[in-house]
């Protein structure tokens, strides 16, 4: 019970006249010829291998600090922006359990706290866009003296 719909609309209400694609690709229009005559393909993929380590008070938490420093890691390795991050696959080189045990003052309120670190190899397939191979065009804006200064574009 109230849950929500993938359109982000409550369970139960209609729609108001907005209508859905029921499928991928619905409503995208096959534009390739325009965009190959404006430059080209400047999109680039890329497999990239970087080693990280993640670690958390779970095994869990452990991993998902993994994947949470992909992104970061895979943006210093490649050269423009990018726009897509796919994960092609995961081998888990090492896995630590951290065990230590402490207590107040010396002698009261005795736990022991864990700590878990996975080293772990991600191979992602990178799309990006590099800057440097597109082809800017230089516009100048002159203004004249009245509109300078009265700081009209």
């Amino acid at each position: 019970m109230g849950g929500c719909r993938r359109d982000g609309r409550p369970n139960g209400q209609a729609s108001a006249g907005l209508r859905l694609p029921r499928h991928r690709g619905a409503g995208v229009s096959d534009r390739h010829g325009a965009d190959q005559e404006a430059g080209g393909n400047v999109v680039k993929t890329e497999t990239v291998t970087t080693s990280i380590v993640g670690k958390g008070d779970t095994k869990e938490r452990a991993l998902s600090d993994v994947f949470r420093q992909v992104p970061q890691s895979v943006r210093e390795k490649v050269p423009g922006t990018c726009f897509r991050i796919q994960p092609v696959g995961v081998e888990v080189s090492k896995a630590v359990e951290f065990s230590k045990r402490e207590k107040f003052l010396g002698v009261l309120f005795a736990r022991t706290r864990i700590e878990f670190s996975i080293t772990a190899v991600v191979v992602v397939e990178v799309s990006f866009i590099d800057l440097d191979d597109v082809a800017f065009t230089l516009t100048h804006e002159a203004l004249t003296v009245p509109q300078h200064l009265l700081q009209l574009r």
